[in-house]
């Protein structure tokens, strides 16, 4: 999960940006995108959590996961065909 989760927060705009095959796929259907806020967001939140040592940590991941997951829906990054 954690690498599913790097790569559609980190590899996977660095690819959007540059044109061809991925940019393309992804502006056919329409994926939504986090922008760099999103990216602090769960940067921050991640460290966070990790840091302040509790029993329920898994459950605040989830909790903190599912929210930036919805502010993505929300207000993605869109990419448009050229």
């Amino acid at each position: 999960m954690i690498l599913a989760l790097l790569f559609y927060f980190i590899v996977f705009p660095l690819l959007v940006r540059k044109p061809g095959f991925i940019r393309n796929l992804v502006a056919r259907f329409g994926l939504p995108l986090p922008s760099v806020r999103h990216i602090i967001i769960m940067g921050v939140s991640t460290v966070l959590i990790a840091v302040i040592a509790m029993a329920k940590g898994s459950e605040l991941n989830e909790l903190a996961f599912s929210v930036i997951f919805f502010m993505i829906f929300l207000n993605p990054v869109i990419v448009g065909r050229e």
